[in-house]
């Protein structure tokens, strides 16, 4: 990884450029029952004017069990990674990721475009209500994919659906029809705007 916050408040992440082997940016809250123990979430976070290149993406997870609140990813350009706006946890973790703001990103030649997951590892069964991964309330803004493979996924869990996703203003561009989207379950949100695929 490029950089990972691991139970962070109040952190500023600007004026970087990233090339990695994994996520770009990644923020963490502890892992799986000693996560939720220990109890120190990340929030208040901003990252912004910032160049991506190879790697994973921009990221929050897969270790979500302290939860996450309020984190911006700001004034980004992205080229050639494997994903764009990425949120992943899975059963087991536990957590609330809430409040997550994706403004302003042009990314060019990336796979996945976006990805939000709570079933990261596939296959495992649902556990007790502490363990059971949230999500809710994402906005994308103002955010340009070009030349994607994938326009994205959404993946939430019968148990723990995802909640309030709303993409405003999201474009996709590129030559010949129009990217497909990939899984798009047990999730809720709204497309707004100039959004071109919805």
């Amino acid at each position: 990884d490029g950089i990972d916050l691991d139970c962070v408040q109040g952190a500023v992440i600007e004026d970087s450029l990233f090339d990695v082997g994994d996520d770009a940016l990644c923020v963490k809250s502890g892992i799986n029952f000693f996560g939720r123990q220990y109890g120190q979430p990340s929030r208040d976070i901003v990252f912004r004017n910032l160049t991506i290149g190879a790697g994973h993406g921009i990221s929050i997870g897969s270790e979500t069990s302290g939860d996450v609140y309020n984190v911006t990813f700001e004034n980004l350009r992205m080229g050639g990674t494997d994903r764009g706006p990425r949120i992943k946890s899975e059963r087991g973790r536990g957590g609330v990721v809430d409040g997550i703001v994706y403004r302003n990103i042009v990314a060019k030649d990336v796979a996945t475009a976006l990805s939000l997951t709570l079933a990261y590892q596939h296959g495992l069964p649902p556990t007790n209500v502490t363990a059971t991964p949230r999500l809710r309330n994402v906005l994308l803004q103002n955010v340009t994919f070009e030349n994607v493979t994938s326009a994205g996924e959404f993946i939430g869990l019968p148990e723990s659906p995802i909640v309030n996703v709303t993409l405003r203003d999201v474009r996709y561009i590129g030559h010949g029809a129009p990217p497909p989207f990939g899984k798009c379950e047990y999730v809720s949100g709204r497309c707004e705007g100039g959004t071109t695929l919805c």
